[in-house]
């Protein structure tokens, strides 16, 4: 374990040329679909949403990832938009590095003739990221038969950084297929705990190219039923700088009940099977997913945990039809 929070350590303070910090991700891609891009803050509501979210990645190993998120939009059909507000908090090897964000969104709504829709979003972030030194540990502090008991002379970093980021997004649809575009971090803004800039210091932009589509099975020229069978395949990918991450998946959705399975590859190798189960009922929702790893590091790392639980309302005011196309998935 100690040798791991070494090479963590060198990892987060002395970051080389392709050593750069990714964003935290969910397997629920569509639980709270701003995460995924913020042109889809709104669709499908009729009113409002509050979502909470929680992912807890590779518990069986010693200083794992944990995130959460608490997030909200709401329809504005009186400016032709949505707006929505979220929070996320990552942490990392056990409280060494966290990273909060807030997050706001505007989305404007394009009708495209009559069955197609065009979605623009700005979004503006607020990002903190903050190191505990003091659980480092470094290779001068080592005192043989005694471990680290050394004091280091290490440059003692800034405990916390500050950094503002914009991101944009598009969707277009209609009422069976959907397909989005969203680039985060525009501006490339610096996160480097000494102050220096180059290679390495700055949070790269982040490019989501996503599409799914809705297959009704059954009454396909009737008029929609509550308890259709409804096939929603989709694909999602995600770039990074020198990382990148296909996901391929589906959605089968009967009457509230949901389930889904995704397949994740990276850029160089197998990441996990992603299964996800949920359960819509009034205005609630309920989604828990689990990440089966194929990857080469299965047996240390057996899989992951995520929860999401959002409650919807609609609007005393009727909202808009266009406003309710409901093409996006439910997790």
């Amino acid at each position: 374990m100690r040798m791991f929070k070494v090479l963590l350590s060198i990892t987060l303070l002395f970051p080389a040329a392709f050593v750069m910090a990714q964003d935290a991700i969910f397997s629920q891609f569509y639980a709270s679909p701003m995460l995924t891009n913020p042109a889809l803050t709104g669709v499908g509501l009729c009113g409002g949403r509050a979502v909470m979210q929680y992912r807890d990645q590779w518990p069986k190993l010693g200083g794992n990832y944990r995130t959460g998120l608490v997030a909200y939009d709401q329809v504005a059909p009186s400016v032709n938009g949505a707006f929505g507000i979220y929070a996320l908090n990552d942490v990392a090897g056990d409280g060494l590095l966290t990273t909060l964000s807030l997050n706001g969104v505007y989305n404007y709504l394009v009708p495209l003739g009559k069955n197609w829709r065009l979605n623009l979003a700005l979004q503006g972030t607020y990002v903190q990221r903050s190191i505990d030194f003091n659980k480092l540990k470094f290779a001068d502090q080592i005192e043989p038969k005694k471990g680290f008991v050394k004091p280091t002379s290490e440059q003692v970093p800034f405990q916390k950084v500050t950094m503002a980021s914009f991101s944009t997004g598009a969707v277009i649809s209609n009422e069976k297929f959907y397909a989005g575009l969203a680039v985060f971090h525009l501006n490339q803004p610096s996160q480097s705990f000494y102050g220096t800039t180059g290679p390495g210091t700055y949070l790269p932009r982040r490019v989501n190219l996503h599409a799914g589509t809705n297959i009704r099975v059954g009454h396909r020229y009737g008029p929609k039923r509550e308890d259709d069978l409804i096939l929603s395949p989709n694909v999602l990918l995600s770039v990074q700088q020198n990382f990148s991450q296909l996901n391929l998946g589906f959605y089968a959705n009967k009457g509230g009940f949901v389930c889904g399975l995704w397949w994740r590859q990276t850029s160089t190798n197998p990441d996990a099977l992603i299964a996800i189960v949920g359960m819509s009922k009034d205005q609630y929702k309920i989604g828990y997913s689990y990440d089966v790893t194929v990857s080469s590091a299965r047996s240390a790392v057996k899989g992951s945990h995520e929860i999401s639980v959002a409650y919807q309302f609609c609007s005393a005011r009727p909202t808009p039809k266009k406003w309710l196309n409901d093409i996006c998935p439910k997790f």
